[in-house]
């Protein structure tokens, strides 16, 4: 009976484990190419910014104190 394995094999299995996962998803990724593409249209130009935790009065372009430069020029142009 062989004896049991040790937690410094047991971790150099998992790691080789993901290891070799990584790289079949990250090779079978690479091989697909672009999933989804849209044909460039000059009447489409939305901009969705997502962020999380933010309040909207917390911006300068909405008089909170923030300082926030990018998104109140971006927000005066729009």
């Amino acid at each position: 009976m062989d004896p049991p394995p040790t937690p410094k094999s047991l971790l150099r299995w998992i790691l080789l484990g993901a290891a070799a996962l990584a790289i079949a998803v990250v090779a079978l990724l690479w091989s697909r190419g672009p999933v989804f593409v849209l044909p460039a249209d000059a009447n489409q130009n939305v901009l969705l910014i997502t962020i999380d935790t933010l309040r909207a009065d917390a911006l300068g372009s909405y008089g909170g104190g923030a300082a926030t430069p990018n998104l109140d020029r971006l927000a005066a142009g729009g």
